[in-house]
């Protein structure tokens, strides 16, 4: 797959691409400043301060943009944890269609994932589980990871969409809409996220709508 094909960030480094280059690290910062708006950890924290006196604020929605469940950790452990027989297992109970044994094939250990590799496999079984990582990691018994928010940000309705999509803690807080990071100390067009995002829009370096300077 070369670069211009790539329309996702695992797709992207395997087709050798570097996120983290200076380009791209000029690029995110681009995707960043176009939808990342202000810093509002004060104004989450005054909130909290007196949402039981003031009814247009809830406690409950403040509390639920200062932490959070993981399922996705817990589940991409999981996949990568998984040997042959547990990958084909999960597979078959998604109903994925397998390419199965090669009917020319008479070797007794051939199995319903053909010649496909346990990583292929495995990148079939992420694709099946298509973002639900709470139901898979319910199916496999695996609790999720707690989140704790440093940093609170308004972000663009687009953006919060797709931080969401990607299990990020967010939310709205009066006419905003909000953003719980959950890390911090670097900048912001570093965290994973953003190259996650920038790589789904086709816009880093050598991808099909690359952002050139």
């Amino acid at each position: 797959m070369q670069l211009n094909e790539t329309t996702n960030l695992t797709d992207y480094i395997a087709a050798g691409g570097q996120p983290d280059s200076s380009v791209n690290q000029r690029i995110r910062s681009r995707l960043v400043e176009r939808e990342v708006m202000h810093n509002l950890c004060q104004t989450v924290q005054f909130a909290m301060k007196h949402a039981e006196n003031d009814d247009d604020l809830s406690y409950d929605d403040l509390l639920s943009l200062c932490s959070g469940q993981d399922w996705e950790e817990p589940g991409q452990d999981r996949i990568r944890e998984m040997d042959r027989d547990d990958l084909l297992t999960a597979l078959g109970e998604y109903g994925a269609d397998l390419p199965g044994v090669d009917e020319d094939n008479e070797d007794d250990d051939a199995d319903e994932g053909g010649d496909l590799s346990d990583d292929q496999l495995r990148a079939m079984l992420i694709d099946e589980i298509g973002g639900d990582w709470q139901e898979f990691c319910e199916t496999e018994r695996l609790d999720p990871h707690d989140l704790d928010v440093y940093e609170h940000w308004a972000v663009t309705s687009w953006f919060k969409n797709r931080l969401a999509e990607r299990g990020e803690i967010t939310g709205e807080l009066l006419d905003f809409d909000v953003w719980g990071r959950t890390c911090t100390g670097q900048a912001i067009a570093m965290d994973h996220v953003i190259a996650s995002i920038a790589a789904e829009m086709e816009v880093l370096a050598g991808q099909r709508n690359e952002w050139v300077d």
